[in-house]
Order: C-alpha cells, then structure tokens, then sequence
C-alpha cells in the first residue's frame, strides 16, 4: 500500500476550503441587506428580559469643546405590560442622588 503525501492528504480540504469561501460569498451577496426600518423593527421586537440593570457614562461637549462625564446607573423592570425605570446619577458630586424614574413614558423627578 502506497503512503500519501502531505499535500494529497490536505488537497481535499484545501479544495473544500475555497470552494466555500467563493460560493459562500456569492450567496451573501445575493441576499437583500436590512432597510433602516427593518432593524428597528427588529431590535424592538428581540426579547430583552424583565429586568435590567446597566451603568453608563455620559461625554456632554458644548460647543467651545469644554466636556462634562456624568455617570449614571439605570435599573429596569417590567411588570407585564407597565415598564418602570429608575436612572440614578453617581458622577459627579454635585449631581450625585439626582434620580429620574420612569412608568410606561411618564417621567417622575426627585
């Protein structure tokens, strides 16, 4: 029984390899891309769970270029068909304790 090169062994792989990437690429392309609608359609749609809780930073530039960075905590739950929000501000010390609470689009301040 004659032994195989290398390149015998991995020519068939090699094969597969390209004909994927070429004929991969073609069916891509063929395929329509997502109008701007679509996507929000989408990311509204897509199950984000009952609760939420992220912690964001906020860059506030004025025209002359001078920047503020505020931090912000939000904690989301969802109760059925009532969402309520509370957004909490960490950063700096003279906005610290400011909160923000929201009920299905109603804003409630502290």
């Amino acid at each position: 029984m004659k032994k195989k090169s290398r390149l015998q062994l991995r020519l068939p792989c090699l094969l597969a390899a390209v004909f994927l990437f070429i004929f991969g690429d073609l069916c891509l392309a063929q395929q329509e891309k997502p109008s701007g609608r679509d996507i929000m359609v989408l990311e509204n749609n897509r199950p984000d769970g009952d609760d939420r809780h992220m912690v964001m930073t906020m860059r506030l530039i004025n025209r002359r270029g001078r920047e503020r960075v505020r931090t912000v905590e939000t904690l989301s739950k969802d109760y059925g068909k009532d969402k309520k929000s509370v957004m909490m501000f960490q950063k700096p010390a003279d906005v610290r304790g400011t909160m923000l609470m929201m009920t299905n689009g109603s804003i409630c301040r502290r």
